[in-house]
């Protein structure tokens, strides 16, 4: 969606549901399914921590299918039946095809001749977009079903959007069906594959580091008490937070991401851009660029040491820095509005990692693929081998 008024009334409402008091619910959404995870890994709250075999596990799969869960709990307050986390993966053929969607709809906004080219991927593709679009319509009319005749429903961002629109009291009120539909698989597309992969990659990174590892379990064991973090707890998990900004760092998210230029501009390097072109925002090369790094390529989370909490519009910066030296979420309107809650999410979920789980590369020898579509992530999978950690 360009910015102007239907963006901003978009982003007014979304922003909404990002307060304290929607985050500390959905906190709560997120530690249930931490558990369906780590009983799947062997590392649930009520199984045996002094079982040393270990379960091999696609962590790529598992943390893709666990922030899924979320998002569509949290946003539609969906039932089991759209959940995905109990779905063995080689059966999931509807999710490793929505990924596929959401990249096509990227390529298609920037190229948008793209979807006219006759390919037999092309016919894959529409044959996913139709099987998505049935599956989305089905579970937007249970979740609007439920809002309307069910008083006793969770709150969900869906139900908060009906309830604004209902009292007339917010941009909402002018927001069809179909306007909110749509806001809400932006949700959904944006919101988990992100976070999973960050997740994937700070594992990877915690095994190649093992006294980073030891670091944030010192944290994890002093700040949370019970069998995962709440959402306060997680906001004192500072060291946390520097490990995830660091992985962001070294393996961003979105790699590179495009922007309209609004007038015509001279760049630095002599290049004329033209009002309306696109220009692609390279975070891998900010990232590592050793004139705005202190050892680029080396893991260190301390470099955050000191950063605050994320302010929306509002980038990350270099510490001691340029503020747009580091963008992980963007920038000014067009930052991510879910920020705050990737963090929160992130931070919960390596807690309860840390403390619960030991783990090692299942082929350690092997290479692991970088696959950069839409976001960056080890597309082919990420296999660990899990045991349950006595905690102490």
């Amino acid at each position: 969606m360009k910015s102007g008024p239907m963006h901003t009334k978009h982003r007014g409402v979304v922003i909404g549901f990002l307060t304290d008091n929607h985050l500390r619910k959905f906190s709560t959404v997120v530690s249930d399914q931490i558990e369906v995870m780590l009983d799947k890994w062997g590392c649930g709250s009520n199984q045996s921590s002094s079982s040393s075999s270990s379960t091999r596990v696609n962590a790529q799969y598992d943390l893709s299918m666990l922030t899924l869960d979320v998002i569509m709990l949290t946003a539609f307050g969906a039932s089991k039946e759209y959940l995905s986390q109990h779905i063995p993966e080689k059966e999931n053929s509807l999710a490793h095809g929505l990924d596929e969607v959401l990249k096509d709809i990227v390529i298609r906004t920037a190229i948008p001749m793209y979807q006219y080219i006759p390919t037999p991927k092309r016919f894959e593709l529409n044959k996913i977009i139709a099987e998505s679009k049935a599956m989305r319509e089905s579970l937007f009319k249970f979740a609007m079903d439920r809002v309307q005749n069910d008083p006793d429903a969770p709150s969900t961002m869906l139900s908060e959007m009906i309830r604004m629109r209902k009292s007339n009291d917010s941009d909402a009120t002018g927001m069809s069906d179909m306007e909110i539909a749509n806001e809400l698989q932006t949700i959904r597309g944006a919101g988990h594959e992100t976070t999973s992969n960050t997740l994937c990659w700070t594992m990877l990174l915690l095994a190649q580091n093992p006294h980073v590892l030891e670091k944030l379990r010192d944290e994890a064991r002093t700040v949370v008490k019970g069998s995962t973090c709440t959402f306060d707890e997680a906001r004192e998990l500072k060291y946390h937070a520097q490990v995830v900004y660091e992985t962001l760092r070294l393996y961003p998210t979105v790699p590179s991401f495009p922007r309209e230029c609004h007038k015509d501009t001279v760049l630095k390097s002599g290049f004329d851009v033209p009002a309306g072109g696109l220009v692609f925002v390279s975070q891998s090369a900010l990232n590592r660029n050793p004139a705005l790094w202190d050892r680029p390529n080396d893991f260190v989370p301390e470099r955050f040491e000191g950063v605050g909490e994320l302010q929306m519009g509002r980038p990350v910066g270099v510490p001691n820095g340029p503020r747009y030296g580091f963008c992980p979420f963007g920038a000014a309107n067009r930052s991510c509005v879910g920020q705050r809650l990737a963090i929160l999410e992130a931070v919960q979920i390596l807690s309860s990692l840390v403390l619960r789980c030991d783990w090692k590369l299942a082929f350690p020898d092997g290479p692991i693929r970088e696959v950069a579509d839409i976001t960056l992530g080890p597309k082919k999978g990420l296999i660990f081998d899990v045991t349950p950690r006595r905690r102490n």
